[in-house]
């Protein structure tokens, strides 16, 4: 006879009485379908529908309902927990642990950051922390300080009187100074706006790294990513997303099967901001509240709505999700400082070149005439969502690089062109907006070329689409 777990009772008379109901035989126990359908499994269940009596399901349905009631608890919670706590009654049987006090402090912890009840209130706290640190300290204080004291007040004046001294052509200073110089705008964005800011979420991604909390996300996120089509897994290109979407689109390789691959891509080059980005958007908003929280729900709302219905449309289901949790623990300076400072070493020798480029192709853009031929395309467009015209030239930085473009939208709002309404609703765009170069050019070498610009036409579709509904909400409903 076979070994197997026993829970307590009421849970354990309802798996006795409904594994003696199977009538057919499969790769494993009856007990164990039953339990993963208590869980929660959907597949499993569809299993049993398919090769068992129609009132099977049911019936364990029922028990399931009536143990939720009893325990007070989702049965995933109540199964999880019985488990660990028949575990670690074998290996306190067999080891002997000291510090007894710290490690019941530590499972505390660690059961509350998976809690379907507490667990959402702990991330929301990290998320309140992780906004503070990025939008507040870095868009604003780190930002303000380094940018006026800097750039504006010694760097720039300076740079532009060397490179006018030494160089005699307007043609050629306008590629180093001026609107879009390499030294006045490419420097400037890279080291003034965006450094500061990929810092703090670089410095927080590592604090979150190290401490094992990002599966616990995983588990957390795993019920809601089913909703459209996904598991708890996806979450971790996903969470890279919010770093750099390039990096995010390699690692959808994580995934099982091609249609969540597919799936997650179209997300990340939609509705996930980077880091930069993100901290941009939210630092220039931090002023306005009420604007930060309809910039998270609209954005929110438009990852949730497209991933259910790309869900629907794309053949075939999720996989199963399984993870192992790490063991939560305290953060180590030294960890951290060395995660920081070697994203830091990868943003300096792979995206400051890259701000470089962009503004080197600005200049052969406005040389040619090429760069005004794409706003004058780009301006219908965003008239018709309700903007000034000036923002059309964010669009065309965002394409370069999205954090480039992130930081065009900081100019026009300390230069005032932008009013509450269209500050909103350019940051719901510019979010929504199609990837850069560089996050376009991995998702055609990871999808193909034809899934590559279906992806990116959908996303500049739903992105001023989104960006025409919202205007028209706001003028409805009176607001300026």
């Amino acid at each position: 006879m076979k070994a197997f777990l026993k829970f307590e009772d009421p849970l354990e008379r309802s798996l006795q009485e409904l594994s003696s109901l199977f009538k057919k035989n499969y790769p494993v126990s009856h007990r164990a379908l039953v339990l993963m359908v208590l869980s929660g499994d959907k597949e499993i269940e569809d299993l049993i529908s398919r090769s068992e009596s129609d009132n099977l399901v049911d019936r364990i349905k029922k028990h399931k309902n009536k143990l939720r009631k009893d325990y007070g608890y989702p049965l995933e919670v109540v199964i999880s927990k019985q488990r660990k706590e028949k575990v670690k009654k074998v290996v306190g049987e067999v080891l002997k642990k000291d510090q007894q006090s710290g490690n019941v402090l530590k499972e505390t912890i660690d059961f509350l950051t998976i809690n379907p009840y507490s667990g959402p209130v702990i991330l929301a706290i990290v998320l309140i922390g992780l906004y503070y640190l990025v939008g507040v300290v870095g868009a604003r204080y780190l930002v303000d300080f380094i940018e006026k004291n800097f750039f504006i007040d010694y760097f720039n004046p300076l740079i532009t009187e060397f490179i006018e001294m030494i160089i005699p052509y307007r043609i050629l200073q306008e590629l180093f100074v001026g609107d879009y110089g390499i030294f006045t705008l490419a420097l400037r964005y890279a080291i003034a706006l965006v450094l500061p800011i990929v810092g703090c979420f670089f410095l927080a991604f590592s604090i979150l790294e190290d401490s094992g909390y990002f599966p616990r996300i995983a588990v957390l996120s795993n019920k809601i990513l089913k909703v459209i089509g996904l598991n708890g897994r996806a979450v971790i290109p996903i969470l890279l997303g919010f770093g750099c979407g390039t990096m995010a689109t390699i690692a959808t390789r994580v995934l099982e099967r091609k249609r969540e691959r597919i799936l997650v891509t179209f997300l990340l080059a939609l509705a996930i901001p980077c880091s930069s980005q993100m901290g941009l958007i939210s630092g220039i908003l931090a002023g306005n509240p009420v604007g930060l929280l309809i910039w998270v729900i609209v954005v929110g709302a438009v990852f949730t709505v497209t991933g259910y219905l790309l869900g629907l449309i794309l053949p075939g289901r999720s996989g199963a999700f399984y993870m192992e949790l790490t063991e939560l623990r305290i953060p180590r300076p030294v960890h951290i400082i060395k995660k920081t400072v070697n994203r830091m070493r990868w943003y300096f020798l792979e995206v400051v070149p890259l701000f470089i480029y962009a503004s080197f192709f600005i200049w052969i853009g406005r040389l040619t005439g090429l760069f005004e031929r794409f706003l004058n395309l780009l301006h219908p467009v965003v008239r018709m969502v309700g903007l000034p015209g000036e923002s059309a030239v964010i669009f065309l930085y965002g394409f370069f690089r999205r954090d480039y473009g992130a930081a065009g939208l900081y100019d026009l709002y300390r230069s005032g062109v932008l009013n509450n309404r269209s500050l909103i609703v350019v940051s719901v765009i510019l979010t929504l907006f199609v990837p850069c170069v560089a996050h376009f050019s991995m998702i055609i070498r990871e999808r193909g070329l034809i899934t590559g610009l279906v992806i990116t036409g959908l996303v500049f579709i739903i992105a001023f689409t989104t960006g025409y509904i919202l205007n028209n909400i706001f003028f409805l409903l009176n607001i300026v």
